[in-house]
């Protein structure tokens, strides 16, 4: 998620500072603006490359409508991915060092190393198959590390006591980045302290809840203090 302030630099003080009053990332200002243009009956003028975004989008931060649409080609513009080939993508694979272990050494290498900073994986399988499970031992593996753990739980599935356990075998386990990221908490007690300080549970009843929480989720991330955060969303919503 990008934040306002990254576009400092490229955007006017006046209109940054509205924008930012008004929309809690820069997503989510995009979503307003293609959402509004959708319902206005706009949506396929604009996207053939008029710059009128919606007057309610103008009215709700109190940008005009020229200006906005400056924004809004700005930031899509910092959205879009950057194209890679495949060779480099390969190459990235084998030389990215920004990765976060599952807690479990067989998934790790599944994964060819383990979960990678700003990349999504999503866990299916049938009732029962061990998904919570994983989430739980990811988790506990990120905060025996050191990591501040976003968990979003859609089911009530996270339980504390289970946390703990998993990471007391992982620590009694003595192997991987997570065993070495507990060295000294042997305690159960300092453990549970440990891992209670650095996993934060966010429980969502329904899907309105989850949209609103992820669409504060940056914030939510620069809150607990720490640039390095995992997150894992326990999702039985549709």
């Amino acid at each position: 998620m990008v934040r306002w302030d990254e576009l400092a630099a490229s955007l006017p003080p006046t209109v940054l500072s509205r924008l930012s009053a008004s929309f809690p990332s820069v997503e989510a200002f995009l979503v307003s603006c293609s959402k509004s243009a959708a319902a206005s009956g706009a949506h396929g003028a604009h996207a053939q490359g008029l710059p009128t975004p919606p007057a309610s989008v103008s009215a709700a931060c109190g940008v005009d409508a020229v200006t906005l649409a400056a924004v809004e080609g700005v930031v899509a513009g910092l959205l879009a991915p950057q194209w890679s080939t495949g060779l480099q993508l390969v190459e990235r694979l084998h030389t990215d060092t920004g990765l976060l272990t599952t807690g479990s050494n067989t998934i790790d290498g599944l994964l060819a190393g383990g979960l990678r900073q700003g990349m999504v994986v999503e866990v299916a399988g049938e009732t029962a198959s061990g998904k919570t499970q994983l989430c739980l031992l990811a988790a506990a593996a990120a905060a025996l590390q050191g990591h501040e753990v976003m968990f979003v739980d859609t089911t009530g599935s996270f339980k504390p006591d289970r946390v703990v356990q998993l990471a007391e075998g992982l620590v009694t386990g003595g192997s991987g980045s997570a065993a070495a990221g507990a060295a000294g908490r042997h305690d159960p007690a300092e453990l549970a302290q440990h891992l209670g300080g650095c996993i934060h549970v966010h429980r969502a009843a329904n899907v309105f809840e989850l949209l609103t929480f992820l669409d504060r989720l940056d914030v939510s991330l620069q809150a607990c203090g720490h640039q390095s955060s995992f997150y894992i969303h326990s999702s039985g919503l549709t």
